[in-house]
């Protein structure tokens, strides 16, 4: 599941952070065991005292404007301590949630029911239950999700449909809801729209006939129906800097067009960028902008 993956990773680096800040916190181990206060001046500069106590009363040290060794020094020691202190409280709190937090990913329900109930595929198990979820169906406002027009969507994306047949990577990567997915982008994406709540296909295969007369086979990686009947197409790219790759994307959004689906109009696309990595929160943007046409 990738939430406990995540969790996995930020557990690690959280415990390495607080090797790190152990160690550093050391060298100011020489420190007397006092706290900093600053003064004002007239003319708004800062003086920085030391203040302990010595038989219940208070005793102040000057140590002198911001840019003094100690008072930095203290500065860095404080730092370091309360970071020590939330990495301690993060690295406790995650360890609770790995203990607590059951994965209800599709292979891991799976794997828990008992043999009698196994051997349906994703789409079998959850299809049927789209059409009756409460209104509090991902973030979906009740108002919306009893219209007829949102349960016409729900119906649409639960019938048959016939998906792109181009081979899966061996090792693909899985979406929350158990979906196997070519790239880590489009996982994300089919993660965002389950967590919105958006009825959608994923990698339909569409024939359109263009408006050169020529027909085109089109797979794009989702498509969603808005309740005016019009259509939204989803494409997320990746390797750009591959050549041959290039090209055949070129090839796609020039088909795109030829079928009327435009750039920046009913075709939403996102990419990775140079050192392949995603911007989720461009993805999150752009389902933003397509939920705000779906039900306009």
């Amino acid at each position: 599941m990738v939430l406990f993956d995540l969790m996995k990773r930020e557990l690690k680096l959280i415990n390495d952070l607080i090797d790190e800040t152990s160690e550093n916190l050391k060298s100011y181990d020489s420190l007397p065991h006092r706290t900093l206060e600053c003064r004002t001046r007239p003319g708004g500069a800062l003086d920085y005292y030391a203040v302990s106590r010595e038989n219940g009363k208070k005793k102040t040290d000057p140590l002198g404007q911001a840019d003094s060794k100690d008072v930095i020094a203290y500065k860095r020691q404080r730092y370091l301590q309360l970071k020590l202190s939330i990495l301690l409280n993060d690295k406790k709190a995650i360890e609770q949630f790995l203990k607590k937090f059951k994965d209800h990913s599709y292979h891991s329900v799976c794997m828990k029911l008992p043999q009698a109930y196994k051997g349906l595929n994703s789409g079998s198990y959850e299809s049927d239950e789209l059409r009756n979820l409460s209104p509090s169906f991902g973030q979906i406002p009740e108002d919306v999700y009893k219209d007829p027009r949102f349960q016409e969507l729900l119906n649409w994306a639960a019938a048959d449909y016939k998906r792109n047949n181009f081979p899966l990577p061996e090792n693909p990567n899985i979406a929350r809801d158990g979906t196997p997915m070519r790239s880590k982008g489009e996982c994300m994406w089919l993660d965002d729209i389950l967590f919105e709540g958006l009825p959608c296909r994923v990698e339909p295969e569409i024939m359109m006939k263009g408006k050169s007369g020529q027909w085109h086979r089109l797979c794009p990686d989702f498509v969603f129906k808005c309740f005016d009947g019009t259509y939204i197409f989803v494409e997320h790219f990746g390797d750009w800097a591959n050549q041959e790759y290039a090209e055949s994307n070129l090839r796609k959004i020039q088909a795109y067009l030829d079928c009327g689906i435009t750039l920046g109009d009913n075709l939403v696309v996102t990419s990775d960028n140079v050192d392949h990595c995603t911007n989720e929160l461009m993805i999150m943007e752009s389902i933003q902008k397509i939920e705000s046409r779906m039900f306009a």
